[in-house]
């Protein structure tokens, strides 16, 4: 269990959201390490060229262009770690 070693940083779990940065810290893996890896995982998942241009392909309006354009924004936030969290709280 996470907090058997202590790891877990919080029992407040309306802390644990997906966009925030990690609450805990692994034996093998800092926070600073696990924030680094879901930017990552984020990038790799949403700024992938077939969801690109499948998203791309649905287009059939300008509220789609915009809608789209707002979530490749925030996919872009997601994936530069730290400033993931913050977007995420002022959103």
């Amino acid at each position: 269990m996470a907090n058997a070693g202590g790891a877990l940083g919080s029992y407040d779990w309306t802390q644990f959201l997906t966009y925030q940065a990690p609450l805990f810290a692994t034996k093998n893996l800092s926070a600073a390490e696990l924030e680094e890896l879901k930017a990552r995982a984020f990038r790799s998942f949403y700024l992938r060229p077939s969801l690109m241009l499948k998203k791309a392909l649905q287009i059939r309006s300008l509220s789609d262009i915009k809608i789209l354009a707002k979530g490749f924004r925030f996919a872009l936030k997601l994936g530069k770690g730290k400033a993931a969290a913050a977007a995420a709280k002022t959103s």
